[in-house]
């Protein structure tokens, strides 16, 4: 009968107190979700770009037959601006031969004549690059 009582007396002061419980487990949940995304994201940290970019350049070194030659082709859009609509589009194959040597080609230019001149200024650095890049 007394266990009854004490139970009865619990459920009361619950009732009673509903308010501060909610507050409490409240309070418990803004506290716990912020430190499991904080965990989460500890968990989940992006690659270092640095640290993959020098993995590939020391395999590439040590055995430089990894390094195989490739052709793409790309397309480049030309925007002014915070314009929506580009002002040019310009197509360029690119081919690499290993250890340094990089060519391309620009197979078609639309629109607006700068955008071929800025395209082929940014494939110029690539070229030079790999060159330099060799040494």
């Amino acid at each position: 009968m007394r266990r009854n009582t004490e139970q009865g007396r619990v459920v009361a002061w619950m009732a009673e107190n509903r308010h501060c419980l909610v507050l409490l487990s409240l309070m418990a949940t803004a506290w716990a979700i912020p430190y499991s995304l904080h965990a989460q994201e500890a968990k989940v940290a992006p690659p270092n770009l640095s640290s993959i970019l020098d993995s590939l350049e020391r395999i590439g070194e040590q055995n430089p037959a990894l390094s195989r030659p490739y052709e793409v082709t790309r397309e480049y859009k030309v925007f002014h601006a915070d314009e929506p609509k580009p002002i040019s589009d310009v197509t360029a194959q690119i081919s690499f031969s290993p250890p340094d040597t990089k060519t391309f080609t620009i197979t078609d230019a639309q629109g607006n004549p700068r955008g071929k001149q800025i395209v082929s200024a940014i494939l110029e650095q690539e070229v030079v690059s790999a060159k330099e890049g060799h040494k």
